[in-house]
């Protein structure tokens, strides 16, 4: 994230009565820098596509759901894909 863009962000939470921040963040987006920003700032984040369905609206393969290894570990762990997607997310907080 750029000094300029974190300026402005900045600017704007000033400016405007916001605690919560949506960013379009999943495993294949994972957006570090801006959850980084957003701690910093004491902003809540909720996370926009936070399983990644993007491209498998169009084709029901692709999707951070149909990874071998979240699947591995969904089923090592006893969960759903889904709950191991959205605690790996939480973890980068």
């Amino acid at each position: 994230m750029s000094t300029q863009a974190r300026k402005s962000l900045r600017f704007f939470f000033k400016c405007v009565i916001c605690r919560d921040f949506q960013i379009e963040t999943h495993p294949y987006l994972q957006q570090k820098h801006l959850l980084r920003f957003a701690q910093n700032e004491g902003l809540h984040v909720t996370a926009f596509s936070p399983l990644g369905h993007g491209a498998s609206y169009f084709q029901d393969s692709i999707g951070v759901m149909y990874e071998d290894v979240v699947k591995k570990i969904a089923k090592n762990h006893g969960r759903f894909k889904t709950l191991t997607i959205v605690y790996y997310l939480h973890s980068l907080i």
